[in-house]
């Protein structure tokens, strides 16, 4: 049976679109052989724009990837501002504290130099007065020695009076012998005056004149040996005297010495204090300028402290931004996600089947793209840190892919079907496993990981079948996206 012109078309078109072999038809008719090559070229337009939306695809898959990188790049930002701007806050108010404590610090700085100065004034007034004081001790130590000089004198002269006294003592004894012996020889005289008789009554008024003159030089002795008696007890008390003033005198001596020793001592204490009181004001005074200088450059922080606020603040915009920027970046995969799927769609029923190897190189991608996802995915969970992995089944490679596909071949359909509550499940139970893990409960989100990891194995497991599936019809006639036009 001959086949028409339009038969022979429709065929050819037909093993075109399911990538069969096929040679274009002998037609009649130069109105037919347009239509022919108008329709083959809008074949091979249609091949080039089929993997260009594929491409598309794949760049909206690579723009996730950049989304999601924005997406952690700017929450990890937010937080960074957030605790920058807490940070400033504390170093900000430390800052004004420590400005604070400068200043009481200056303040109490100037008051001890006013105390040192009024005390290193009294030091050096103290000083002039014991000097002064050394001075009079020095006068009066000379003094002393004079004082001892004349009291030894003194001692000696009253040594020299008393021995005048002991030898006025032994004169008036000897004149006493003298009275008595005069006396003695009045009485004689006047008894041979009175043996005389007449002639010798002269006589013997001169003998008892004599009598009465040594009478009374006796008592005039007895009277001066009362005296000299007198005059030894008081110089043996005066010597006595002195030597006590003597031994006063050297006591007094001592207590001078000692005195002045410790007046040295003072006045060395004293230049030693009144030197350290200036060091010490040089001190304060090096470090009341170097407060002067740390308060200069706190103020400086303080401007800093603001200019990091305003930093800071622009952070947390910027992080927002891109939080927005990321934002819209979804809105637009799904849009033109959602417009790649339609055209795809369209073209696999009319113009452009998928091809076996096309499916089965999708799948291999969908196979390594997991392998990787849970690779990074057991990282996170190793080393308890966060790091950007896709938890959107839509948004992943094969979640794109799975949306432009229109399989419905009965050997795989089911099991392609099966697959996308699977695959969201794995991305949903992944984002259970980040939020654990930032929430330190390490623990459990290892729990989970081994559920993520066996719902990877199932995904994975069905992607092989169906691989396997697609490469034995493949081999055949029956392709899996095959169109028939008759």
């Amino acid at each position: 049976m001959l086949k028409s012109q339009n038969e022979k078309i429709l065929d050819y078109i037909e093993d075109k679109i399911n990538n069969n072999p096929c040679v274009k038809p002998t037609l009649v008719g130069s109105e037919t052989k347009r239509l022919f090559d108008t329709i083959d070229d809008i074949l091979v337009v249609s091949e080039g724009n089929y993997n260009l939306l594929i491409s598309l695809l794949g760049d909206c898959t690579k723009l996730m990837g950049i989304d999601l990188n924005i997406a952690f790049t700017a929450d990890d930002l937010k937080k960074i501002a957030e605790v920058l701007s807490d940070s400033i806050e504390r170093n900000s108010n430390l800052a004004k504290k420590s400005d604070d404590k400068l200043l009481q610090i200056s303040n109490s700085m100037e008051s001890s130099t006013s105390i040192l100065e009024s005390i290193s004034t009294k030091s050096i007034n103290l000083a002039t007065s014991n000097n002064a004081s050394m001075i009079k001790l020095s006068e009066i130590n000379h003094i002393k020695n004079d004082v001892l000089d004349n009291t030894q004198v003194m001692q000696d002269k009253i040594k020299i009076l008393g021995s005048i006294a002991n030898e006025l003592g032994a004169v008036i004894e000897g004149v006493k012998a003298i009275a008595n012996q005069t006396n003695l020889l009045a009485l004689n005289a006047s008894i041979e005056a009175a043996r005389a008789g007449e002639q010798g009554k002269g006589f013997a008024v001169v003998a008892e004149e004599i009598r009465k003159l040594a009478t009374d030089t006796k008592e005039r002795l007895e009277e001066m040996e009362a005296f000299t008696q007198n005059m030894r007890n008081a110089t043996q008390d005066g010597i006595e005297s002195v030597d006590k003033t003597s031994i006063s005198i050297s006591q007094i001596s001592d207590k001078i010495t000692h005195v002045t020793d410790e007046f040295e001592k003072s006045a060395s204490d004293l230049t030693y204090t009144t030197q350290s009181i200036g060091t010490l004001f040089a001190t304060i005074e090096e470090q009341t300028c170097f407060i002067e200088e740390i308060s200069s450059d706190m103020a400086i922080v303080s401007e800093d402290f603001n200019s990091l606020r305003s930093q800071a603040t622009m952070l947390n915009d910027n992080s927002n931004s891109l939080i927005s920027y990321s934002h819209s970046l979804n809105e637009l995969d799904d849009k033109m996600v959602g417009q790649i799927r339609e055209v795809s769609l369209q073209m696999q029923k009319t113009i452009r089947t998928v091809k076996t190897d096309e499916f089965v190189e999708i799948l291999e991608k969908a196979i390594n793209s997991h392998i990787a996802w849970m690779k990074n995915l057991e990282n996170i969970c190793t080393n308890s840190t966060l790091q950007p992995i896709q938890i959107d089944g839509n948004k992943c490679e094969f979640g794109h892919y799975y949306k432009i596909l229109n399989v419905t071949h009965p050997q795989v359909v089911d099991k392609w079907k099966a697959i996308d509550p699977i695959h969201l499940k794995l991305h949903a139970e992944g984002k259970l496993v980040l939020e654990l893990i930032k929430n330190g409960e390490h623990g459990k989100a290892n729990q989970v990981y081994d559920k993520v990891y066996k719902l990877s194995q199932d995904i994975i497991n069905q992607l092989k079948e169906i691989q396997q599936i697609a490469l034995k019809l493949g081999k055949s006639t029956d392709n899996i996206f095959a169109v028939k036009l008759k």
